[in-house]
């Protein structure tokens, strides 16, 4: 399973020219993600609580049920905005849980580091996911909508990536002004 894995992230555009011949596999790739995305959150959380000389245990539970939220949020909206763009049924689900596997690689190669520089692995870690992701999408969408590939991965960008973090520091803005 996890040579598949690698397969799929090392390699994401053959992968997805694979797929396109058959049924999307979203039960399948959904836990993929859900089991790569726990791997990224207990490896943020330890370097989290490594940084901040945190008790590990609250630390970790309180990523795992925020992180765990926010990662089923992102990817609801990311099937809901590749769906009508790049004229994708269910396939779109399955590509925006099939993008966030690189997650729980990034998490696994920066273990080591996190116990000596939490923050720097914390920086790259969230940086590399991001960017592999995307590149993720991007290669979907090279297969999937080709004639649609930029305003497609443009909108993804906006939605997905830069609305949340929009929306986070307006909250936070309202929280530090009060």
């Amino acid at each position: 399973m996890i040579a598949s894995l690698w397969r799929t992230v090392s390699s994401p555009r053959r992968t997805f020219e694979q797929q396109q011949a058959h049924e999307p596999a979203l039960l399948t790739s959904s836990l993929q993600m859900l089991a790569s995305g726990v791997i990224g959150i207990v490896v943020f959380a330890l370097a989290f609580a490594r940084l901040t000389n945190s008790s590990l245990l609250p630390v970790v539970a309180l990523s795992l049920v925020l992180g765990v939220t926010n990662l089923l949020i992102i990817w609801a909206l990311g099937g809901l905005t590749l769906i009508r763009p790049a004229n994708l049924d269910l396939r779109a689900w399955d590509i925006a849980a099939q993008s966030w596997l690189p997650l729980g690689f990034i998490a696994v190669a920066l273990l080591p580091v996190v116990f000596f520089f939490p923050l720097p692995a914390m920086l790259v870690g969230v940086l590399g996911a991001q960017v592999w992701h995307l590149l993720m999408i991007y290669s979907a969408m090279q297969v999937y909508a080709p004639d649609r590939l930029f305003f497609t991965t443009v909108l993804y960008v906006l939605i997905v990536q830069l609305l949340p973090v929009i929306m986070f520091s307006g909250i936070f803005m309202l929280f530090v002004r009060s």
